[in-house]
């Protein structure tokens, strides 16, 4: 857990895809099988989803953040990049995300 003078980092997990499927399943078990997460961090397109997801488990002890990004698009890792940076967790990632980019319309 990040203590007030940054002495530890916190320990989140980062899922990716997590709007639907697979990423949605995977929140389902970390939010249950690890207690000692400090945050979980719901990453996909469509915010409204992730928002909902998010709340779906009121009583876990670690904190959940919607983070509505398209991963399609190579500015959202830069801004991935800076939160990650700016708070320096120990980070377990989970991706359930296609290699093969999204068509642009």
């Amino acid at each position: 857990m990040t203590t007030p003078n940054n002495t530890e980092h916190a320990n989140i997990a980062v899922i990716t895809g997590a709007s639907s499927g697979l990423g949605k399943q995977f929140y389902e078990t970390i939010a249950h099988r690890y207690p000692d997460l400090d945050e979980i961090w719901l990453i996909a397109r469509r915010k409204e989803r992730l928002e909902a997801l998010a709340e779906r488990f009121p009583n876990i002890h670690a904190r959940v953040r919607a983070v509505a990004l398209d991963l399609a698009e190579p500015s959202s890792y830069d801004e991935l990049s800076s939160m990650l940076a700016s708070r320096q967790p120990n980070v377990y990632r989970i991706s359930t995300l296609s290699a093969k980019p999204r068509a642009h319309s």
